[in-house]
Parts: C-alpha cells; sequence; structure tokens
C-alpha cells in the first residue's frame, strides 16, 4: 500500500512539474510573441507576398506601419500599389533558345509601369488564439481610398472611399429600423463606400458578432442581411447557408426610391462557374409573376439552360420602358463599360429556355397557355414553334432573328385561327353583340441594325377574313366615334349587322401597311374601303364608303375619313365613293393574292363565306409551288 502511495504521489508531482513547465514554456512563447513584429523589411516582404497570392498582382507597400503577432495577429499599412504581370509575346526562337537553359524559377517576370490598384490604408486585425482554432474571425478590418484601373476588377474603374467592420449598420432601409444606436446582440456589419465609374455605390452586409467590447471578433455566418444602394435604386436581401439547398436568398426587394420593382425569393446553388436558380418572383406595377429554374454560367458567352413559368405575364412590365428593364439598364451600365448603343448584338449570349405561361396580356389582347422556346445561339434568335389560344382562337408560327451580319433579319410568321369576338366584349365600356370567328394571318420580315428600328422597313402581309359574324351596329360607333352614322345616318344604334364576309388584306413595306383589299358585306349594306395604316407612329388614313343593298335604307353618306390612332380614330365626311370605283367588289374584284394568302395559308376551305368574292381557285397558280429560282432564293 505505501509503495502504491509514493508512486500516485510521484505521478501527481511529475504532472504538477510538467504542466508548469509547459505553462512557463507557453508564457515565455507568448512573451516572445508579443514583443515580436514591428516595422522590419522581412516583415513586410512576408506581407507583400502574401497579398500577390491572395490578389494575383504585385504588391508593394510604400508605408510599412507595423506587424503584431499577440495577442492580436495584426498588419498596419499605407500606400500599397498592385502592379499587373505582364505577359510577353512569343519570341524568336533564338531567345527561346537562351531562356531554355535558365530554370522557370529564375526568370524574373515584368510588371506593369503604374499600378492598377491602390490602397489609402489597410488595417487587419485577428485574434491569435481565434486565427490558431480557426475560427476564422476578424477583430478588425479597414480600407481607405482604394482604387482599381479598369480591366483590373471589373470593366469599370472603382474607387472605395472606406469599407470596415462595426457593431452598426451605416446604411439600412426603412423597413428595417435605424441601426444607428446599435445593433441587436449577434450582429455586426461590414460597411462600405464607393463609385464604380461615376456611379455611387453604398451598402451594410451583416455578419456574427462575438464576444463584448474591446474582445468583440465577427465572422460570417450562414445568415446575411444585404442593404446596397445605387443612385435611387436599392437592394435588399436575406441570404442563408443551407447544406441542402445551397444558398436562400429570400426576401429579395429592388425598389426606385419607394417604388417597387421586383421582389422574391430563390436558392442559389453553384457548381464551378454554373449557378442553379430555382425561386419566385413579382415585377412591379402590374405584378408579372416568374418562376425561373434555370442553370447560369458566367462568362463570355453568357450561357443560360432551363425553364421560366408563370401564371401571368403583363407585357407592360418587361417592355423596354418598363422599370424592370430601365433598372436592368441602369445596373449593367454599372458592372460594365460596353455603351449600349442599341445596336443589334447578341454574340454574347448562349440561351436555351422554355417558356410558358397561363396569360401573356397586353394591352389590346390575351394569350392563353403560350408555350414559346426560345434559343439564341450563333447571333441569332429563334422563339418557336409557338403556342397558345387568343381569345379562344388558336396561335401557332415563330418568330426568328438573324443577326450574324448587320442588318439582322428579323422574320415574324403568325397565325390565328376562329378568333373569337365575343370575346372581345370587356374591352368595350358598354355591353355589346359582337359574335363570329376570324382568321388572322402575319407573315413579315425586316432589316435594322439597331432593335429600335426593326418594324420600320417591315415587309410582308397581313391578312384578316371572317365571315358570318354579328354584331351591333354601336360598335363601329364605339371605336370610330360616330363611323357608322356618318356612313348610314338610317341605322340605329341598338340594330345588329349581320355579316356575310369582312375582309382586310393589306401589304406591308417600309413599316406601312398599305390596302389590298378592305371590305365588309351584311344583309343591308356593303362598305368598302382603302388607305394605309403607319406602324412607325400609329396613324390611320383610310377611307371607307358604303353602298346599300336594302331599298328601304335611303339615308347613305358617301363615305368618310378615318385618321389619327388605331385605338381611337377621328371621323370626318369624305367626298370620294371608294365603292364606285371597285365596283361593289363583284367576282374576280378582289386581288388574286388575297386568296392565296388569306383563304390557303390560314386552311379554310373553298366554302368559307368568303369564297364568292374571290376569283375562282382554279384561276390561280398552286401557291405551294414555286418556281425553281424562286424557291431556291
Amino acid at each position: 500500500m505505501a509503495e502504491e502511495k509514493r508512486k500516485k504521489k510521484s505521478i501527481i508531482k511529475r504532472i504538477i512539474k510538467w504542466s508548469l513547465i509547459i505553462g512557463l514554456i507557453v508564457f515565455v512563447g507568448l512573451t516572445v510573441l508579443s514583443r515580436l513584429g514591428g516595422d522590419s523589411e522581412v516583415l513586410q516582404s512576408s506581407v507583400e507576398d502574401i497579398l500577390t497570392e491572395k490578389t494575383g498582382y504585385k504588391a508593394k507597400i510604400n508605408t510599412f506601419n507595423r506587424m503584431t503577432f499577440y495577442p492580436l495577429i495584426a498588419i498596419d499599412a499605407e500606400s500599397i500599389d498592385f502592379f499587373e504581370i505582364i505577359k510577353e509575346e512569343a519570341e524568336p526562337e533564338e531567345a527561346q533558345s537562351e531562356q531554355a537553359s535558365v530554370a522557370p524559377d529564375e526568370i524574373e517576370p515584368k510588371y506593369s509601369s503604374d499600378p492598377v490598384m491602390q490602397i489609402g490604408k489597410l488595417q487587419v486585425a485577428l485574434g491569435f488564439f481565434d486565427l490558431m482554432l480557426s475560427k476564422g474571425r476578424v477583430r478588425h478590418f479597414l480600407i481607405e481610398d482604394f482604387k482599381a484601373e479598369a480591366g483590373a476588377l471589373l470593366e469599370q474603374p472603382i474607387s472605395v472611399d472606406k469599407i470596415d467592420i462595426s457593431s452598426q449598420a451605416e446604411f439600412h432601409s426603412e423597413e428595417e429600423g435605424g441601426d444607428e444606436d446599435g445593433d441587436e446582440e449577434g450582429r455586426g456589419y461590414i460597411n462600405f463606400t464607393a463609385n464604380i465609374s461615376d456611379k455611387p455605390l453604398k451598402g451594410s452586409i451583416s455578419v456574427d458578432a462575438h464576444g463584448m467590447d474591446r474582445y468583440k471578433s465577427y465572422s460570417v455566418g450562414n445568415n446575411k442581411i444585404f442593404y446596397i444602394t445605387t443612385g435611387d435604386l436599392i437592394f435588399s436581401a436575406q441570404l442563408e447557408s443551407s447544406l441542402i439547398n445551397g444558398l436562400e436568398l429570400n426576401q429579395v426587394k429592388l425598389l426606385k426610391g419607394k417604388d417597387k420593382i421586383v421582389e422574391g425569393d430563390f436558392t442559389l446553388a453553384q457548381d464551378t462557374r454554373t449557378w442553379k436558380i430555382k425561386g419566385q418572383s413579382k415585377l412591379y406595377p402590374h405584378g408579372t409573376e416568374l418562376t425561373p429554374d434555370i442553370e447560369l454560367t458566367l462568362g463570355t458567352p453568357l450561357t443560360v439552360k432551363g425553364s421560366v413559368k408563370s401564371p401571368k405575364i403583363i407585357y407592360k412590365d418587361v417592355e423596354g420602358n418598363s422599370p424592370f428593364r430601365l433598372a436592368i439598364d441602369e445596373i449593367s451600365s454599372i458592372i460594365s463599360s460596353k455603351e449600349k448603343d442599341g445596336k443589334i448584338d447578341l454574340a454574347d449570349l448562349d440561351i436555351d429556355l422554355d417558356i410558358k405561361t397561363e396569360i401573356l396580356e397586353t394591352e389590346n389582347f390575351q394569350i392563353i397557355d403560350m408555350a414559346a422556346p426560345l434559343k439564341i445561339a450563333d447571333n441569332k434568335i429563334n422563339i418557336g414553334p409557338l403556342k397558345g389560344e387568343i381569345y379562344d382562337g388558336d396561335l401557332s408560327g415563330s418568330v426568328g432573328l438573324n443577326a450574324q451580319n448587320l442588318p439582322a433579319i428579323l422574320n415574324l410568321d403568325l397565325k390565328v385561327k376562329d378568333f373569337n369576338y365575343s370575346a372581345l366584349q370587356k374591352k368595350y365600356g358598354e355591353k355589346v353583340t359582337l359574335d363570329g370567328l376570324a382568321n388572322i394571318a402575319v407573315d413579315l420580315n425586316s432589316k435594322a441594325n439597331r432593335y429600335d428600328t426593326l418594324f420600320d422597313s417591315a415587309e410582308g402581309k397581313v391578312s384578316f377574313i371572317t365571315g358570318d359574324a354579328k354584331l351591333e351596329s354601336k360598335v363601329l360607333n364605339i371605336w370610330g366615334g360616330g363611323l357608322l352614322n356618318a356612313l348610314i345616318p338610317d341605322f340605329s344604334g341598338e340594330e345588329t349587322l349581320d355579316v356575310t364576309c369582312a375582309v382586310v388584306d393589306m401589304n406591308v413595306k417600309d413599316g406601312i401597311a398599305r390596302s389590298n383589299a378592305t371590305f365588309m358585306d351584311t344583309k343591308k349594306v356593303m362598305l368598302t374601303g382603302e388607305g394605309q395604316y403607319n406602324f412607325k407612329n400609329n396613324k390611320l388614313d383610310f377611307k371607307i364608303s358604303p353602298k346599300t343593298k336594302d331599298i328601304a335604307l335611303v339615308d347613305v353618306g358617301a363615305g368618310v375619313h378615318l385618321t389619327g390612332p388605331i385605338q381611337k380614330p377621328r371621323v370626318t365626311p369624305s367626298a370620294r365613293d371608294i365603292g364606285k370605283k371597285i365596283g361593289g367588289l363583284l367576282l374576280g374584284a378582289v386581288n388574286p393574292a388575297f386568296f392565296a394568302i388569306s383563304l390557303v395559308d390560314l386552311g379554310l376551305s373553298n366554302n368559307h363565306p368568303c369564297n364568292e368574292y374571290t376569283i375562282q381557285e382554279e384561276t390561280l397558280d398552286d401557291p405551294t409551288k414555286q418556281e425553281p429560282e424562286k424557291a431556291a432564293s
């Protein structure tokens, strides 16, 4: 027993002895560390090597104030220059053979004569034990007067007044409340003010805070709040890291002043340079909803694959002058130095998207259950085959844009079969009888150098044909502001017109649609017309003349002149009688091209009600047959 007690005491003594020795070594080591540091050239060179390795630019510190190792590993430096490594062009064979005998490590790289980046002041401090235990925490971080030339980090030049970490958010949204008096426990902020080119940028990004007072440190946590502003654009979001979902970007908001532009929630997963993005978003002011499921690969070209679905797309939310598009253009101008000159250029895009929406709504119509595969590659756009339903009519066709050479060539081929008049009733301020089916064909092509002039040189045909329709006479008055009353004063506003056939067939050239055949035949009156519509300035210039078929109608006007915007034209009397010129539109009076486009291309049978107003099929060449030279072209 005594022997065992002596052994235990001996072990305890050894433990105490070694503990004292280890403690003394640690104390001496920490004391030595605390006295190490300073502003020696060796330490300065070591810091320069670290900055060079992390940035990819040769770093040169002009003023090295101090470096410490304990209790903080800290660096304090000023006036730091970064030089770009110059890649030399291929040299003659003799020079290459001379360098072949020199080891690669001995070849001195060449650097730019002027710095491409500069830092006015750099201060970094990490806790000694935080670093040893790999906690990823920072006690202090400050960068002032940072400048980067165009191309060093972004295409645009960058200047940063200040980046620092503190317990207060210098910039915050009104919804989050003020952070000026200190933040909630456990949160700090990276604050920055900068300029990209001449565009001011400022913001706050939340980080996790640990400890109290002078022992407080900060680390990048799983949950972060972003608040970034440039001009009157404001971006805010909450970013949460997840092992399962990757990154979750929630409560995303883009505002212009106090007006919402976009809001939504997204998940992002990164695989090398490709981001997988899923989520849902809403565009304002009209409430377009988009649900993307895409893969986005950054680079040149920018590659986008996947699908975008939507219960409703309002065209006003995505067209060129919408708040969303204007905001995107403003953000793009900050990131990229490439001027938006309006020229058609698709070279930097590679897109393959399936776009589906339950409703696509424009100012004048709705498309239901639209499917529109979109492909952009090799400087070409192809949308199609289009499928959808527009006022109960079947929509089909395609849209193509070839911009491999300028001017770019646009091809538009759209057809609507059995378009339902009745669905248009809600467009009028009062209930009216409007019943019938129509068929529409649009076949246009155009050449342009700029997006905003794509339709200025449009050429082709637009055809509209309907038969066996009913419409209340005041429908024409609602559209034309007294049109029918001017043509036929004897008609009452409640009388119904039984339409046998109506045709609008127009040739388009240089953005102007000119009448090829325009008439409406009813049981009581025939209306004939000619004129043009200018797409560029939305100007209608049309003359319409009536011809009575009912002897009870004695008060028939000579005709009217329609001018102004197509949505609400102005009606004035016209002395010109179009009906006399056309001769009543008897058999064969309609241009043969009308039959070829409207009846054959729209798939209408020979027993269509309008067939009697065209020349017979056997007198026409088969429109599907082409001469060899024409077909080859």
